[in-house]
């Protein structure tokens, strides 16, 4: 593994080379999944890592066949399956359409489940949007602050971009199915300093949060993805009714509803720019935009820049 520095873990699994008392704790994250009756086998904390998200893929990467002939998972999917690898630092993070993702040492947190869904995935977006609900309502119930979600996959507070996401699926090499999907997720904790440029959009959550407020990193994690493996054990149960409120939290919270935006083609994808109002988010997940001549368009992918927080 490249340019990996795990944590020197010391009974109680803190990473001692992280200065501070917001120290990331793999007990700590476990005992707080545990805690809220949500299974997590396995939580991998690093000092210093490439990219959690590379990290997942590299450990699935190492676990052969998924499904043994009855279509039951194998024993090592059912070891490694709901792992979590969380970093205190990040030397190559990504975010979507391949930009990089700042990832400082202590001013936030980046972590990674890796997820093998008991049926086939057949819609791709849902776990990201399962990931946006998530981030959310941890924020507010930790922090009270009120959260919205950018189209597809970014965080919100008083206009200022707190969370990214960023959903991969793993391709099986023997079926070519996509069986398995790795959720990332950053979020900006504490102060910290940003480009001029940066800094109109970003902001971190201590930046609005209350002072009396105290809340640990270990603490947010566990939040998060107590949250997001409970949305996905009602999908992977097909229940209807949790998938449908989900959707619905997704669509109350969006940040575009109203808003003029300038739609982006996806990369890799021939288009050009244009102006949109943005209509609704539909039970897919999709965007709904009218342009300028009154017609409708849904868009599945791509990306949008909202002209104004107003």
């Amino acid at each position: 593994m490249n340019n990996i520095s795990s944590c020197s873990v010391d009974d109680s699994g803190d990473c001692s080379s992280v200065s501070g008392t917001d120290v990331l704790n793999s007990a700590e994250i476990s005992s707080g999944i545990a805690a809220a009756g949500i299974s997590c086998p396995k939580v991998e904390v690093f000092d210093s890592i490439d990219s959690t998200n590379l990290e997942a893929k590299r450990c699935a990467s190492r676990l052969g066949a998924v499904r043994n002939s009855d279509g039951s998972f194998s024993k090592n999917i059912l070891e490694w399956n709901r792992t979590l690898f969380v970093a205190d630092r990040q030397t190559a993070g990504r975010g979507r359409m391949g930009r990089a993702f700042s990832s400082p040492s202590g001013t936030g947190i980046y972590f990674s489940l890796l997820y093998f869904p008991v049926n086939k995935i057949t819609d791709p977006a849902m776990f990201t949007v399962a990931a946006a609900v998530a981030v959310s309502k941890a924020v507010e119930e930790l922090y009270g602050l009120s959260c919205q979600i950018k189209w597809v996959n970014d965080i919100f507070v008083s206009g200022k971009k707190i969370c990214g996401i960023l959903s991969e699926g793993i391709v099986d090499s023997v079926t070519g199915e996509v069986n398995s999907v790795v959720v990332g997720i950053g979020i900006n904790v504490k102060h910290r300093e940003f480009s001029a440029e940066i800094a109109k959009v970003a902001g971190s959550i201590e930046d609005f949060s209350d002072d009396n407020v105290s809340v640990t990193r270990n603490e947010l994690v566990s939040k998060v993805i107590s949250y997001l493996l409970r949305i996905y054990d009602q999908q992977d149960k097909n229940n209807d009714n949790e998938t449908a409120l989900m959707m619905k939290e997704y669509q109350r919270r969006s940040l575009l509803i109203g808003k003029e935006v300038t739609v982006n083609p996806a990369a890799g994808l021939s288009g050009k720019t244009y102006n949109a109002v943005v209509k609704a988010v539909n039970d897919r997940a999709e965007l709904v935009v009218t342009l300028a001549d009154g017609s409708e368009k849904i868009l599945h992918s791509g990306e949008v820049t909202l002209h104004s927080f107003g």
